[in-house]
């Protein structure tokens, strides 16, 4: 008898106890802020719902402001970081997380603490982004790649309204949430999906020639992901999710351009402001890197 995937089980532990969250930013850089946030639980209920004021100030031609069309003058009297992180921390100090592309909402959360001078929050957050696409690709049977929200939105009927606002995303999200978890009851684990997901020994190995290399994959590869860091790790590397000071490799693998700015994902952003920042990280094709590991 087929077991019950493992996506269903995760869904269902999020819509027990979970909250979506979404921000609206002064940019994508690392000098941006959030200055709109919104959390709701997964019945809809609006835990908060707020702009908040940046340390500094932007200009009506501001590239993000476009977008949101949220004016630095509608935010003077709003509060600021330090007081909505407060709340945020009383809302889901004791409740998972979920946030369409949670990364880049995390890293601009703890940018805005820092630029407001204050300590960073720990958040147990999930990516729904990562989520939905997993989901999708089971029951498409395909490889999985990135969905942009309003993607996701249509795919599942869901009706979209104010996008690029934190609550109307939120709310966008939710309804994306609940028609993955009301779909979801059907989906067993099949021997085929256990050969892909097997566990690997994924330890950087000490003998191998590209030792203390720590490595990020960032797009769809050619190959399943544990696949190819499983070969990684055999040549000495180490595999992390996010890019860092200690990353010495990013690989790309295909990217969705229309789901991402300016045709650059955010983990090869970050990649090439820390190069301009002088730390030596090598940005690869999966071509180059797997020439490198001599494959």
């Amino acid at each position: 008898m087929a077991a019950q995937h493992p996506l269903a089980r995760e869904l269902a532990a999020y819509a027990e106890n979970g909250v979506i969250l979404d921000t609206e930013t002064t940019g994508l850089g690392s000098s941006d802020e959030v200055i709109e946030i919104a959390v709701i639980d997964t019945i809809g209920n609006i835990l908060l719902n707020t702009t908040v004021k940046p340390s500094r100030p932007y200009g009506d031609d501001n590239e993000a402001a476009a977008v949101h069309g949220i004016r630095y003058n509608e935010l003077l009297d709003a509060p600021s970081w330090p007081q909505v992180q407060e709340q945020l921390i009383d809302i889901a100090a004791e409740r998972p997380i979920l946030i369409y592309n949670a990364d880049f909402d995390i890293r601009l959360m703890q940018q805005s603490a820092v630029l407001n001078g204050c300590a960073r929050a720990e958040y147990r957050a999930g990516c729904m982004m990562k989520l939905y696409s997993q989901w999708y690709a089971v029951r498409h049977h395909e490889t999985p790649r990135r969905h942009r929200l309003v993607q996701a939105a249509a795919d599942c009927g869901v009706h979209v309204t104010s996008a690029h606002r934190a609550l109307a995303d939120c709310l966008t999200t939710l309804g994306v949430f609940r028609y993955m978890l009301d779909n979801s009851s059907h989906l067993t684990v099949d021997n085929d999906y256990q050969a892909r997901n097997r566990r690997t020994n994924t330890d950087a190995n000490p003998h191998g020639h590209l030792y203390g290399h720590t490595v990020v994959f960032t797009g769809d590869l050619s190959r399943p992901r544990p696949e190819i860091q499983q070969i990684a790790a055999d040549a000495g590397c180490r595999c992390t999710a996010n890019v860092s000071p200690k990353t010495t490799i990013l690989v790309l693998g295909a990217t969705d351009l229309s789901a991402v700015k300016n045709g650059i994902s955010s983990k090869e952003r970050r990649a090439r402001e820390l190069q301009a920042a002088g730390h030596p990280i090598q940005i690869l094709n999966e071509a180059e890197f797997m020439h490198l590991l001599g494959g």
